[in-house]
């Protein structure tokens, strides 16, 4: 992983400790809570050294913030996904992480995006490697997604139409149960 410059030079920046921290924080406020976050600027990419909450009764002070850094404003889930990159952490795919953050399963993620399963399996355990616009186009769908939305992109349903009449919800359930439920239906229908 790691960030490239645009010379593709990847640079990178331990920060185990501040990952386990901010997982801790996920788990206790969630990962759309914003944070501040200290950024500096090093061999051509952005690193992520540090993270505060956002308090208006204790702002931070210009003095927290050193001469070769800024402040950046995002989500403890960004902040993660971001940290787990720039921290090299080879042993789970990013896209791994990523679904883990959203709460998501591997099925939910297929049927989110619409990519088979065994591929999203075979990515997460590196048997394949996906192209990297893929896995961005991935990442900022799933990141700019909220929770509420994820939940909706979750359920399925299927409706039943008559003649003249409004649609009807006959079945609710995942993308899979949805295609059992309609195939069942098929095969009492075809006897």
């Amino acid at each position: 992983m790691a960030f490239k410059n645009s010379k593709g030079v990847r640079v990178t920046y331990e920060c185990s400790e501040l990952i386990e921290e901010l997982k801790n924080d996920i788990e206790e406020f969630g990962g759309d809570t914003l944070v501040y976050v200290w950024c500096k600027n090093a061999l051509g990419v952005t690193l992520y050294v540090n993270y505060d909450f956002i308090d208006e009764d204790d702002p931070v002070r210009p003095e927290e913030v050193k001469e070769d850094e800024y402040l950046q404003i995002m989500t403890m889930n960004a902040l993660l996904v971001l940290l787990e990159k720039e921290n090299m952490l080879e042993m789970e795919s990013s896209l791994k992480v990523l679904r883990k953050i959203k709460n998501l399963t591997q099925q939910e993620l297929s049927d989110i995006l619409n990519i088979p399963l065994r591929t999203i399996e075979n990515w997460e355990n590196g048997n394949r490697k996906p192209p990297e616009y893929i896995n961005e186009l991935i990442r900022d769908k799933l990141l700019k997604m909220t929770n509420e939305e994820l939940e909706n992109e979750k359920k399925y349903v299927v409706l039943k139409l008559e003649n003249g009449k409004k649609a009807s919800i006959v079945f609710e359930g995942s993308k899979r149960e949805c295609f059992s439920f309609e195939d069942e239906a098929r095969k009492k229908l075809s006897t």
